[in-house]
């Protein structure tokens, strides 16, 4: 367990410090330090208790067991930058420092409590250290896994309130993925309790779980890294899929774009078409693209953009009652912000194409009916993806369409 789950935990984390400290330089927020933060701590954390690093640490300062006392500081400094982080995503900068200053303050007197019970009963523990804590020191091992329940319990509160403050797709799935580690890191807390426990109550140690309470907090330290690494690889993994799923993608955005433009004619351009070989077939050269694949791909900006544009002219048949009703019909069901978003959108459109073509009269366009805010061109692209498939195939939409319609049968 020592030799594989300890190195790769510290691999993993080492990886995701080097890439993040690049940006940090570049843009010194007091999130991106803190992230950074975290991602040290995850290494030292790991590689503090490797075998190979315990052991010239323990020789070095003639303390055998100086290196988990080392390790589960970093523990808690992690807890410490996860708030950091948090609390800027939640807060402005200034209300912000005033919630973390009292945090780090518990922090800084939770570090202290755990030397000074170190020290006052040293021991070597090196072959399991919290398991001979648990013996050994219990009331250091309750101070410490207090102090890790507490910090994950607070993480776990931020990150969901932090959820509705997040900018992009990618930070919402990266606190998700954090708040699953919090809850993951359940078993750890629940395994250390036992640890100690068990010997007053029963005679025996923790030995026994130790494998599961270690790969417990293995994998949700590895979750952790990923889940604040998701925000740097998200935007290429969207361009990514954009590209591997290209022809499929310009079908759905093709019909969607058929039913809204025949609605609104006028938002249509005319471009030159091109063939294979990149000549133009007609019409005056807009742009020239040397092959099949780059015409594929300005045919789906063009579909994007003019998508865009019939949903502001369409805005004119688009009422207040309407999106409320389709935003109440959206809630009822349990679904992701994005999808909710296109659900939403997707009603609004529906009724507003059906009161046109009822004769209603258009009032003035409002450029202000939007619910979705990608972040870059492929978030926008996978966004219209889910429009066109609620516009066409979501329950819910027809559902709003009809209940839009029994209370507005004058649209």
């Amino acid at each position: 367990m020592t030799t594989f789950v300890y190195p790769l935990c510290a691999a993993v984390a080492l990886f995701a410090l080097i890439y993040r400290t690049r940006k940090a330089l570049l843009d010194r927020t007091p999130g991106n330090l803190a992230l950074c933060g975290i991602f040290l701590f995850v290494t030292l954390g790991w590689a503090l208790v490797t075998p190979w690093v315990w052991t010239p640490i323990a020789n070095t300062f003639g303390i055998a067991s100086l290196g988990g006392l080392l390790a589960q500081a970093s523990v808690i400094a992690i807890i410490a930058c996860n708030t950091v982080v948090l609390l800027h995503f939640g807060y402005d900068r200034k209300e912000a420092w005033r919630r973390v200053s009292p945090r780090l303050v518990l922090v800084a007197a939770v570090l202290i409590a755990m030397v000074v019970l170190f020290n006052a009963n040293l021991t070597d523990d090196r072959e399991s250290f919290a398991v001979s804590r648990a013996m050994s020191s219990p009331i250091y091992l309750t101070v410490y896994i207090t102090a890790f329940t507490v910090g994950q319990f607070d993480v776990r509160r931020l990150g969901r309130r932090a959820i509705r403050a997040a900018p992009t797709m990618w930070v919402r799935r990266a606190f998700r993925v954090v708040i699953a580690a919090t809850m993951l890191q359940t078993i750890y807390i629940v395994g250390r309790i036992a640890d100690i426990l068990a010997p007053p109550l029963f005679g025996v140690s923790g030995a026994a779980w130790e494998p599961v309470i270690v790969a417990s907090l293995g994998i949700g330290s590895i979750l952790y890294t990923i889940g604040w690494f998701l925000p740097d690889v998200g935007p290429p993994l969207n361009a990514a899929r954009v590209r591997l799923r290209g022809a499929k993608i310009e079908r759905e955005l093709d019909q969607l774009h058929t039913a809204l433009v025949s609605a609104v004619p006028h938002v249509a351009r005319r471009f030159d078409e091109v063939d294979s070989s990149g000549k133009v077939t007609r019409g005056f050269p807009l742009r020239r693209t040397k092959d099949a694949t780059s015409a594929a791909e300005f045919r789906v900006w063009r579909h994007i953009v003019e998508n865009r544009d019939a949903q502001r002219a369409l805005s004119a048949w688009m009422t207040n009652e309407a999106t409320a009703i389709a935003e109440r019909v959206a809630e009822s069901a349990r679904m992701s912000p994005e999808t909710r978003a296109a659900t939403i959108e997707a009603a609004q459109l529906r009724a507003a194409i059906r009161a046109q073509r009822n004769g209603a009269p258009g009032a003035a366009i409002d450029s202000d009916t939007r619910f979705a805010e990608p972040a870059d061109q492929y978030e926008e692209i996978l966004f219209q993806v889910k429009l066109a498939y609620a516009y066409f195939h979501s329950p819910l939409v027809d559902r709003a369409v009809r209940e839009i319609f029994v209370a507005k049968p004058a649209l």
